[in-house]
């Protein structure tokens, strides 16, 4: 290991393992990180160990970092100001840890982190009506942290890299700090299985077939969702209810969720550019908790896509958007794909969040982006799928974004993918044949006749928007429907959502026989139990030994 030469003021580095349900440190009392400074003894520094259950292969591992107090200062400043060392940007400060096992090695990034609670008084009886979410701050001590999911059983060593490129001189590195990983569980990670069409998870080999919808988002900033009063079947959900929602489809047999992340609700880069919320930051790590206590994978989608310029959906206005309002040369949701700033950005936040969630064996798919083409672009009514120059500008910031998450995870198998509405047939087959989608997402299916299951088998399998089919197309590649439902006038006239039990019933166990991966993912009613209740655990009970390796 490099030990560490600063000619800086001696500054004070440790690193303790922070114990969860999840993970928990096996290292003895006498562990020690070893600091050096140019021309002067070394210094011994002991780490603070919180003792609990043994780490186990796969589970989370978390290490707290103390950072030299110089840059903390230069941070704190920048929180409150602006002005100083932003912490999530790499370019200004850059910590990161190297993990070493007998079989490999790896590099997890670091990632700045604040410990927050919910604010009681904003969190009301289940549906009544509840205020707007608020959190309150609770003190750490360790601000920065890294997350790592050990691939293999064993001794493992551990050695924190501290960089901070905005101040001349300071590089700090540590002498390894040993740990002990046990064997557990060891499912693992969801990995494309041998036939190809299917998922398996790369611990144990075992088929996983998907069982799930989508319970997308909070209808809102709030804690607990809130009734309707004209339409009372209609419920928006709150934070908690989204986590009591994916409970209840765990307990019905599902093991899939689908979150896709917008302004309202678990979007950190929202309010300002480059400055990350941390409260919905860490309600996110609430979120992906109850899928690691519930045995749920989660298909996480990073970006909406139907930024538009066009009145209307003001929650998704693209004068509200912190690239468009901060970059000058970002005027257009097209300026967003080419503009090497707001890449630059954009990284920067794939980093941090593959850095803060992508350890978790939940994280079963990392979805890029839904929607694309309904982009508006710079015509009153032109969006990506009428605008050939921009497809082209997409695929290139596709494949860029899609290459870089790639690299950020490397220690196991990241699973991405990207979605499209009614696509032209060229640009999404160029989409989905790049090397770096794994999965392949059929175009969102809400038909209203009677033979929508068969337009959806269609698509699968012999023609429709790909013409031969998703399978002909794309062989090597697992396919599922990650978002369908009736369109309007359909099903249950007198349900805002169009769904009724039978619908919901039909749809999923017709797509669960179409090739695909999984069980298509329905869109309407997550709020409600009694569907899945009715529909998913007959479903799960057929597939339960179902082995397609």
């Amino acid at each position: 290991m490099t030990r560490i030469y600063t000619d800086c003021l001696l500054m004070k580095l440790a690193l303790a393992f922070i114990i969860s349900v999840f993970a928990c440190s096996s290292l003895g009392a006498r562990d020690y990180l070893e600091v050096h400074r140019l021309g002067i003894s070394k210094n011994l520094i002991e780490p603070e160990l919180i003792s609990g259950l043994p780490i186990e292969k796969f589970s989370k591992a978390e290490l707290g970092i103390y950072i030299p107090e110089e840059i903390t200062l230069s941070i704190d400043e920048f929180l409150k100001t602006g002005k100083g060392i932003n912490p999530f940007d790499p370019d200004q400060v850059d910590v990161s840890v190297f993990f070493e096992h007998e079989l490999g090695a790896c590099v997890a990034n670091a990632f700045y982190y604040e410990a927050y609670s919910r604010e009681p008084s904003t969190i009301k009886a289940v549906f009544d009506y509840c205020p707007d979410a608020k959190w309150n701050k609770n003190k750490t001590p360790f601000n920065w942290r890294v997350r790592f999911a050990p691939p293999y059983a064993g001794n493992w060593t551990a050695s924190v890299h501290i960089k901070a490129p905005s101040v001349p001189g300071i590089y700090f590195s540590s002498l390894p700090l040993k740990f002990e990983v046990m064997h557990g569980n060891e499912a693992g990670f969801l990995e494309t299985g041998s036939d190809k069409r299917h998922f398996r998870l790369n611990g144990n080999k075992k088929s996983f077939f998907c069982l799930g919808q989508d319970i997308a988002w909070p209808d809102g900033s709030r804690f607990r969702g809130s009734v309707n009063a004209a339409k009372p079947y209609l419920v928006a959900g709150g934070y908690m209810d989204i986590q009591d929602w994916i409970e209840n489809l765990s307990q019905s047999g599902g093991n899939m969720v689908r979150v896709v992340n917008v302004p309202w609700s678990y979007e950190i880069e929202w309010d300002t550019l480059g400055k990350y919320n941390m409260a919905r930051a860490w309600e996110l790590d609430t979120l992906f908790s109850t899928c690691e206590l519930n045995d749920v994978k989660m298909m996480f989608c990073m970006e909406h896509g139907t930024y538009t310029v066009l009145p209307g959906e003001q929650h998704l206005d693209w004068n509200k958007h912190p690239y468009h309002r901060t970059l000058k040369n970002v005027e257009m949701p097209e300026d967003f794909l080419v503009d090497s700033t707001a890449r630059s950005w954009y990284r920067k936040k794939l980093r941090y969040f593959l850095a803060r969630w992508g350890y978790s064996q939940s994280l079963g798919v990392f979805q890029l982006i839904s929607e694309m083409e309904h982009w508006t672009l710079r015509g009153k009514n032109t969006n990506l799928k009428d605008n050939k120059g921009a497809q082209k500008k997409f695929l290139n910031w596709h494949n860029e974004m899609l290459a870089f998450a790639k690299e950020q995870v490397a220690y196991r198998p990241l699973l991405t993918s990207t979605s499209y509405g009614a696509a032209p047939r060229d640009h999404a087959i160029n989409a989905f044949s790049s090397p770096f989608v794994d999965v392949v997402c059929p175009r969102h299916c809400y038909f209203t006749q009677r033979n929508d299951n068969l337009d959806r088998w269609n698509e699968v399998n012999s023609k429709s928007t790909f013409e031969k089919g998703i399978h002909t197309l794309f062989p090597d590649k697992p396919a599922f429907f990650d978002e369908l439902g009736f369109g309007t006038s359909a099903a249950d006239p007198n349900d805002i959502d169009a769904c009724n039990d039978i619908t919901y019933h039909n749809t999923i166990w017709a797509t669960s026989f179409m090739g695909t991966a999984g069980s298509g993912m329905y869109w309407w009613r997550w709020g409600s139990n009694a569907y899945r209740e009715n529909n998913f655990p007959a479903l799960a009970a057929f597939f339960k030994n179902v082995d397609f390796e």
